[in-house]
């Protein structure tokens, strides 16, 4: 009786791998973003492209993950102006992301540890961008912390705003 579930366990791993390899589509040359790998999505998630991009408003390296609608060869012209968009107002997004994160510290990281000046704690490594137009237009910035850089912190924001923050262990 082992066997039927082995085989369809099997069928279904040689699924996965060619799904997997699929993904495996290339990179593009982006003329604001630099070069973009990109991946298509996976069991129903969307495509993206993803590629290392300096954050202009800190000069941090971050890692850009730009959500692809269907058949588009690049990001948009309008992903490239959200882009520029949230680095000029990123104070605006580093208040708001301030109040999610800073009890989501204490709670994942301790009270016992002194915290440092949440500036010098956070350090912005990632940044979604979404496809456009969207309503809601949903993207998200996602920090590590210098006391414990195993937690990655997003901060999700919707419509401008910071609505929710997630906490993974990595």
């Amino acid at each position: 009786m082992g066997t039927p579930s082995s085989i369809f366990a099997a069928d279904h791993i040689d699924s996965l791998i060619k799904e997997l390899r699929g993904r495996e589509v290339g990179d593009v040359d982006d003329p604001k973003f630099g070069r973009l790998s990109f991946h298509l999505g996976l069991a129903g998630l969307p495509s993206y492209w993803q590629g290392r991009y300096v954050w202009k408003s800190d000069c941090t390296l971050v890692t850009l993950r730009i959500v692809a609608p269907d058949g588009a060869a690049r990001p948009s012209d309008e992903q490239r102006a959200f882009v520029e968009d949230l680095e000029r107002r990123y104070p605006y997004f580093w208040a708001g992301a301030l109040v999610l994160l800073k009890p989501a510290f204490r709670k994942y990281v301790g009270t016992q540890v002194r915290l440092k000046s949440l500036l010098e704690e956070f350090l912005l490594t990632g940044v979604t961008v979404p496809c456009l137009p969207a309503n809601p237009v949903l993207h998200e910035f996602l920090y590590r912390c210098s006391t414990d850089p195993t937690k990655a912190f997003y901060v999700t924001y919707e419509n401008l705003w910071a609505t929710k923050i997630r906490v993974d262990e990595t």
